[in-house]
């Protein structure tokens, strides 16, 4: 004769823990997957414009396309690529941070 025995709290069929999620962890994974998805947009937004910028523009910050541009940054262009290069970088790491691959 089987008898059914009760399982503990917190331990399933097989004997496993199992863990209640806390409303605050709902809310941490739902920011998580959140900023998952803005940072996704923001790094291709970023890789974008880097791709545009990047073959224009030569080591010294000269505009190397032959086209006349009328905007010049305040910082110069050499300048501002290393913004946008460090930029890629930081997001990069954001974005690998909230996968729990950093």
């Amino acid at each position: 004769m089987t008898t059914e025995r009760e399982l503990p709290e917190g331990v399933d069929e097989k004997g496993n823990l199992v863990f209640k999620t806390l409303p605050g962890e709902k809310k941490a994974e739902g920011l998580l997957r959140v900023s998952g998805v803005v940072l996704k947009d923001a790094i291709e937004t970023w890789s974008g414009l880097w791709e545009e910028l990047r073959d224009s523009v030569n080591q010294k910050g000269q505009i190397t396309t032959g086209k006349k541009v009328s905007f010049t940054p305040s910082c110069g262009w050499a300048e501002l690529l290393e913004r946008m290069w460090l930029l890629g970088h930081y997001l990069d790491y954001m974005k690998r941070l909230i996968d729990g691959k950093a």
